[in-house]
């Protein structure tokens, strides 16, 4: 796990064929639901989190800061997948909003599969036999910076 600013990403290679591994026990089971159409290749398991110090903003409109949270984390996934490997993946994207002691920390978990659609609409294989999809500081910097610009 890596801190910057408060903004912290957690990002791992995981293996979903034959099973879900490695993940959350609450996560595999919300995932364990879409099992049918996940791809049998490679995904990665990226966790987008904000500081605490924004929870009071997040308890005046619950419903704009989840969707602009949303927003941020697709829109970040999206211009890395560009802007990396040139193609256009997906994500399975899950909303957390308390952490393990029962206390407000809103995050998003996302499953990213290592496969996306050129522009010539070819699949591709991305990411590297490595841990990180992306590179990790640069993601959170890019999350951190569309998070705060859409409040």
């Amino acid at each position: 796990m890596r801190k910057k600013s408060g903004f912290t990403m957690v990002e791992q290679a995981i293996m979903l064929v034959p099973e879900f591994e490695n993940v959350v026990p609450k996560l595999e089971q919300q995932i364990t639901l879409r099992g049918q159409s996940t791809l049998p290749v490679k995904h990665y398991h990226i966790i987008f989190t904000v500081p605490h110090e924004l929870n009071a903003v997040c308890l005046h409109n619950q419903r704009m800061y989840y969707d602009l949270l949303f927003a941020a984390v697709w829109n970040t996934l999206y211009s890395f997948g560009y802007s990396h490997y040139g193609s256009e993946t997906g994500a399975v994207c899950v909303l957390h909003t308390w952490g393990q002691n029962l206390s407000l920390h809103p995050h998003i978990h996302c499953i990213v599969p290592a496969v996306g659609y050129t522009l010539e609409a070819e699949c591709k294989e991305i990411g590297h036999s490595g841990k990180y999809l992306y590179p990790v500081h640069q993601l959170s910097d890019t999350f951190k910076g569309k998070f705060l610009d859409s409040l």
